[in-house]
């Protein structure tokens, strides 16, 4: 009768201990998914064809994996050409979907020099979401009447839920201003908002206040001496806004590069005392080369 008592005490405890795993294993898988519930979308290398037209590829991506959706998830996809130097103007342009391995992929293509935002909003897993990249084509085709001089097109501009004051060279060190807008309204009564920031892979929260014209305000970490790699230069910061639109729950994302400044890494303050004890000396200089005495000027 021990024995049995053992026995059945011991297989409890076993699965007690089991159900315990199991419950950490969930709650920890749950966390894991929890911190990864955003799409972003990430610019692949630019190239150029034969005509001298600059094109990428902008991959879906799900927290640090690849995402590949069907047709149905993605509600819009859109890019918005802001055009630069001799051509003035902008354009829409709606954007194919293409899945290609497990991954899915938009092309982005212009034979001009311009600014691109391409913004994707999809219903996935039914949760919504919101994923916009800010990046620069440097194109020089033949043929760019054809692209810059178009009749209007009929496609709608989605609202984009970052609206960015988009640098030519956003560079760490400076201010970067965006406005967020949520339910396609500029809340301005906001004094603050937490945004949590991916910068090359790493998560920091950051509450990020409000200035005078309704936008937001970051300023990237200025970077160590560059490296000889012209890759190395630039590190990608996306931003994630978790909110509320027609009552339903949305995440947004905003994924541009930002390149490490050329003179961020010097320290100002040495170079100001390097500049004050320079001129001093040669202010010295000057002065005694001035007072020194002329022996031979009365003879």
């Amino acid at each position: 009768m021990m024995k049995r008592d053992k026995f059945f005490y011991g297989q409890a405890s076993l699965f007690y201990c089991i159900l315990f795993i199991i419950a950490i294993f969930i709650s920890f898988c749950s966390n894991a998914q929890a911190e990864e519930n955003y799409i972003w979308l990430q610019q692949s290398d630019i190239k150029y064809s034969e005509d001298g037209s600059a094109f990428c590829e902008v991959v879906l991506k799900k927290g640090t994996a690849d995402l590949q959706v069907m047709k149905h998830d993605i509600l819009s996809a859109q890019c918005l050409y802001r055009f630069r130097r001799s051509h003035k103007g902008e354009k829409i342009e709606a954007l194919q979907a293409e899945n290609i391995g497990t991954k899915t992929v938009f092309k982005v293509a212009a034979p001009v020099s311009t600014s691109c935002n391409v913004l994707v909003k999809l219903y996935y897993q039914g949760h919504y979401y919101t994923a916009q990249n800010n990046f620069s084509l440097y194109g020089d085709g033949w043929d760019k009447t054809a692209f810059t001089e178009y009749k209007p097109s009929d496609l709608t501009l989605i609202t984009p839920r970052f609206e960015m004051d988009y640098n030519y060279y956003p560079q760490t060190g400076q201010k970067l201003f965006f406005q967020y807008i949520n339910d396609g309204v500029l809340n301005k009564s906001e004094t603050e908002k937490e945004v949590r920031l991916l910068l090359d892979g790493e998560e920091q929260t950051e509450k990020l206040r409000l200035n005078a014209d309704g936008a937001f305000t970051y300023t990237a970490a200025k970077a160590e001496p560059l490296t000889v790699t012209p890759d190395n230069r630039s590190k990608s910061i996306i931003f994630i806004i978790k909110d509320e639109e027609n009552g339903n729950k949305i995440t947004s994302t905003l994924n541009i590069n930002v390149y490490d400044s050329r003179y961020g890494y010097l320290d100002i303050r040495q170079g100001i005392v390097l500049f004050f004890v320079i001129s001093v000396i040669s202010a010295v200089g000057i002065f005694a080369y001035l007072r020194r005495p002329f022996k031979n000027a009365h003879k």
